[in-house]
């Protein structure tokens, strides 16, 4: 069974996707970390770098980077500082970076995808997952018929079970938006955004629901209609209702222990073997290891074994985690090139169940992977996780005798200076201990409420 589960706060709005009781999708929202992607702003360009980059400002606290050799911005034209443009986010800012944008802009709706080029293109281009070469044909002569002049169509999976008024209706009401934006970005003063989901959960919703949930349970009373309204624009009978209880609908689910477990870097398998994920800045790290199986007597038998249940594991890790970008997963090595194959075999429809399937783009003889995802959202532990004020996000921080060091050092400078003579050191009392195995000639104070690391120097003069 498929649900999605609600839990809307005034905080945050989560999204959970949940498959027979398993966890597979977390989608947070929150007023501070909303997604900027999809939106259209009518912005200014601020600067052009030699590299064919344009910076534009499009109100956001990082200026946005419009790529102006990629196909998207055919038909663009020559820009300078000062430039106005209709844009709309492609992907979220990464570390330093700003959110990439392009002069195409998409309108989507259930059926199709509006796109509007600046070359004014008209084209029809069906979703791959339709394969019938017959509907194929048949679907992109009536839709040349109803595409607007000056847009392009991009035919979804849902619209084979369409009726034409349902095609028509939802081209012409997309159609209408699509003028009203660009008629409102000709005359507003930029930046300012143009179009946006209203609702802080709208998109998340959207974006679940293209996965044909069974029911949806929602803790939120002043938000059943306006879901069940938005509900009745996707196929089938999406049963929609309210969680009732003393115990949170996230609670009752599971969701919150599933969400937790899923920001730890060790996942083990039924099995007895494990995976390790570390996610770092360049790449993402899986590595499958044996764990208790020991194998001594059927090498082969045993690492297939592992690696079969890996696949399938890390599939549902890496739409969990939302991974994306470069992934190199190190699978158990196997001499037998039959099982390889047969590994890659099922690793590769594994993936395709993804919504956003994560492509192989290497496989070494190893059984060393190389997949690339594209990134939608940030991560789960990006959304859920902060760098540490101890560690700074690396996950260890300098053992208490190297602070004591450091502060045994600052002291004798500042005697040596002469003019201060009084000392009294505040610290963790981890560091504390240490610096009492030796006369440092200072008052040791232990802060109770400060974090590992923590230490102060007071100076003063008789």
């Amino acid at each position: 069974m498929r649900q999605i589960l609600m839990d809307i706060s005034p905080y945050l709005s989560r999204a959970a996707l949940v498959e027979d009781g398993r966890l597979a999708q977390l989608l947070v929202d929150s007023k501070e970390q909303s997604s900027l992607v999809g939106n259209i702003y009518a912005a200014q360009v601020k600067d052009l770098s030699s590299t064919g980059f344009a910076f534009l400002n499009i109100g956001t606290a990082k200026n946005g980077l419009l790529q102006l050799d990629d196909y998207r911005q055919k038909g663009l034209g020559k820009i300078s500082s000062g430039t106005r443009l209709i844009v709309q986010v492609l992907r979220e800012g990464i570390g330093e970076k700003g959110p990439m944008l392009s002069a195409t802009l998409s309108f989507g709706g259930r059926l199709i995808v509006l796109i509007k080029n600046q070359n004014e293109e008209s084209f029809v281009r069906l979703s791959s997952k339709i394969t019938d070469e017959v509907l194929r044909e048949r679907l992109k002569k009536q839709l040349f018929e109803l595409c607007p002049a000056g847009y392009g169509i991009i035919v979804r999976s849902a619209a084979v079970l369409a009726s034409d008024e349902e095609l028509s209706l939802e081209i012409n009401t997309l159609h209408e938006s699509a003028e009203k934006i660009l008629e409102s970005g000709k005359h507003i003063k930029p930046p300012a955004l143009l179009y946006g989901d209203e609702r802080l959960y709208s998109r998340s919703l959207k974006e679940l629901l293209d996965q044909k949930p069974e029911c949806i349970i929602i803790n939120a009373q002043s938000e059943l209609e306006q879901i069940k309204a938005l509900c009745g624009e996707y196929p089938g009978n999406i049963d929609v209702t309210l969680h009732k209880g003393q115990l949170g609908l996230f609670d009752t689910y599971s969701i919150n222990a599933q969400a937790e477990r899923a920001l730890h870097h060790k996942v083990w398998l039924d099995c007895g073997g494990y995976l390790l994920i570390e996610e770092a800045a360049a790449a993402t790290y899986i590595d499958v290891n044996s764990g208790k199986i020991s194998g001594k007597k059927n090498f082969e038998t045993a690492a297939a074994k592992v690696n079969a249940e890996a696949a399938a594991e890390i599939a549902c890790q890496i739409r969990l985690k939302n991974l994306s970008g470069l992934i190199i997963v190190d699978f158990i090595n196997s001499r037998l090139q039959e099982r390889q194959d047969e590994l890659k075999a099922v690793f590769t429809d594994i993936l395709k169940k993804d919504p956003s399937p994560a492509i192989i783009i290497d496989w070494s003889q190893l059984n060393i992977v190389q997949l690339t995802r594209k990134k939608r959202r940030p991560t789960l532990k990006e959304t859920l996780t902060e760098a540490c004020n101890c560690c700074k996000g690396t996950g260890v921080r300098l053992k208490p005798n190297f602070f004591a060091d450091k502060i045994y050092k600052e002291i004798i400078k500042i005697y040596s200076e002469g003019f201060y003579d009084k000392i009294e050191v505040k610290t963790h009392k981890d560091i504390a201990v240490v610096l009492k195995k030796a006369d440092i000639a200072a008052k040791i104070t232990v802060i109770h409420d400060k974090p590992p690391g923590y230490y102060e120097i007071v100076k003063a003069k008789s």
